[in-house]
């Protein structure tokens, strides 16, 4: 059930291009199973991704700690003291535990391929990149079973994080260090009774049923794979009927001296 939220917008229009960078086993698993993998946020690289800065961190703990002290120290009957006290820990607890609640999928935004993308995210040559559009990845996920939210990554100074008032901004947000992704996020939780649980993902992730010839709509061969990853590609993506174009990417090219 995809879902609007005012915290997540796009930095780009829903039909411009998105690439996914993936190496061929992820390839063929995608179109095998027909599905898209969701990383748990806790999962991913940056040990700082949808998560909030240090600072942010210990504040909310010295709040707690104080909330804590002041409810063992006041005088009352001792049922109440232990609900107070355990709705603190709760409160701590679930902050703390906010990254195993989201699942996301990363594309990377740009009219273009991206020399730089494909010496990041790919580990050997035979890699592709997979093209869609925004309005392509949100209508893939609409009959998912849980609530999705779609949006363009904010890249923000960590030393100067923005307020935010609700659990959802922060793994809209990363460091602006990761700012040359440009990342479109499709961001995944838990739903009970149409509304957002706070039931975690177990596992390192999910993977989610998407109509994968409606999402695509060109694949990239990588410009360092050899000719038969090439012929390679086309055939599996013929056998599972593919009908987007299929090219070697154009950083292969040579001059022609």
């Amino acid at each position: 059930m995809y879902q609007e939220h005012t915290c997540f917008k796009l930095s780009c229009s829903e039909d411009s291009k998105v690439w996914r960078y993936i190496d061929f086993t992820k390839y063929v698993s995608m179109l095998e199973e027909s599905t898209l993998w969701f990383s748990r946020a806790d999962c991913l690289i940056d040990p700082f991704d949808s998560e909030v800065p240090n600072s942010v961190i210990a504040k909310m703990k010295r709040g707690w700690e104080q909330a804590l002290a002041q409810a063992r120290s006041v005088e009352m009957p001792e049922e109440i003291k232990k609900a107070w006290i355990q709705q603190i820990e709760g409160s701590r607890d679930f902050m703390r535990d906010m990254r195993l609640r989201y699942a996301v999928n990363c594309w990377h935004q740009n009219d273009h391929e991206s020399a730089a993308m494909w010496k990041l995210y790919l580990k050997s040559d035979e890699g592709i990149a997979v093209v869609s559009t925004p309005r392509k990845l949100i209508e893939s996920v609409r009959n998912a079973p849980f609530l999705m939210f779609a949006g363009s990554v904010e890249y923000v100074d960590f030393d100067n994080y923005p307020f935010f008032n609700n659990s959802f901004s922060p793994v809209m947000r990363k460091r602006k260090s990761f700012e040359h992704e440009h990342e479109l996020r499709i961001v995944a939780v838990k739903e009970k009774d149409g509304a957002w649980s706070p039931e975690a993902f177990e596992g390192n992730g999910v993977s989610i049923k998407v109509n994968v010839p409606q999402l695509i709509e060109a694949i990239y061969v990588s410009p360092t794979a050899q000719a038969w990853v090439a012929r390679l590609v086309e055939q599996v993506a013929r056998r599972f009927n593919l009908a987007c174009d299929i090219r070697r990417s154009s950083l292969a090219e040579r001059p022609l001296w």
